[in-house]
């Protein structure tokens, strides 16, 4: 984090990073969502933030939300269980690239119980390229208010 430029794009709200580099949300079980379009530095921001966790002690899990649903689409009942269980033990879990790509019901419903099992208990760190308003298209299940959904 050193050498990212938070004068550009304007858009970043530096305070807002730097108070995540604390990592005070974890424990409070609070989600860290990077809103913005590609090239903004997004990822490399979330990646930054688990490797201070990691550093501090925290068990971390990074990866695509696409990485996610093919990890746990095909398991069987027991198998996705036991997956399902490791998602929601580590401490901070990042879903990069969430929105991205639209997702069948199936995707959506998985990813939906990765970040319910972890409601309130554990924090996430999301990253999307899509306002919270264009989930719809991506998620054709998702209710009204996505932000019921995922905070």
């Amino acid at each position: 984090m050193a050498d990212f430029e938070l004068s550009w794009p304007k858009k970043i709200e530096r305070d807002v990073i730097e108070q995540a580099l604390t990592l005070d949300f974890l424990g409070e079980a609070r989600n860290f969502v990077l809103i913005g379009p590609n090239g903004l530095g997004k990822t490399m921001i979330g990646q930054n933030v688990c490797h201070l966790a990691v550093l501090a002690g925290y068990s971390v899990l990074f990866r695509t939300a696409a990485a996610i649903v093919e990890n746990l689409h095909h398991e069987m009942f027991e198998g996705r269980r036991r997956k399902l269980r490791a998602y929601s033990k580590v401490d901070l879990l990042c879903i990069d690239e969430c929105a991205y790509l639209s997702f069948d019901d199936k995707a959506a419903d998985i990813l939906y119980e990765v970040i319910n099992r972890r409601y309130e208990s554990k924090s996430v760190i999301l990253t999307t390229n899509r306002s919270f308003k264009e989930w719809n298209q991506v998620f054709p299940m998702l209710p009204v208010s996505p932000r019921c959904w995922i905070v």
